[in-house]
């Protein structure tokens, strides 16, 4: 019976070694199981964590998407606003040659108008000094005739008239 008895205690010795082994192995897998469960909960942590930053890259989008969309209205205004200088500058230019023109045109006429005015103003000259000359004669006359000298003032007073203009 020693043999059966010394074959029977390596049987047992392999049992008891391979229920080892498998007590360490149930042992692992608990402890894989439980880091497994402890990664799912990470896992699950991430998950949450990018839900948030695709929900925050969306609104980011949707922020973007309004911010283009000012953009593009504010290049349309300062277009719209850089037409309108231009437009305001031609016509500003344009007003100021017909300001211009206008200032050139009235200055050639004053200066015609004044050239007119010179030109009558000889003439009356020439007409009060011709009856200045006339009214001295006519005294004159009429004071060799009378002995009068009423024209003769009135012509010295015209003639005293014309002389201060």
């Amino acid at each position: 019976m020693n043999k059966q008895d010394d074959l029977s205690a390596d049987w047992k010795a392999v049992i008891n070694r391979h229920s080892n082994d498998i007590d360490k192995a149930h042992e692992r897998v608990r402890n894989v199981a439980s880091e497994m469960e402890i990664c799912k909960t990470r896992l699950s942590g991430i998950d949450t964590r990018i839900a948030t930053v695709e929900a925050r890259i969306h609104e980011q989008r949707e922020i973007l998407a309004s911010v283009n969309e000012h953009v593009m209205v504010l290049k349309s205004t300062q277009d719209a606003l850089m037409m309108t200088v231009l437009q305001a500058s031609d016509i500003t230019t344009t007003t100021n040659k017909l300001i211009q023109e206008h200032v050139n045109d009235e200055s050639i006429a004053f200066s015609k108008q004044t050239k007119r005015l010179e030109s009558v103003s000889r003439y009356l000259i020439l007409v009060f000094s011709s009856i200045a000359s006339l009214v001295v004669v006519l005294g004159a006359i009429h004071q060799h005739m009378t002995g009068s000298n009423l024209f003769a003032s009135l012509g010295g007073f015209f003639v005293g008239l014309i002389g201060s203009n």
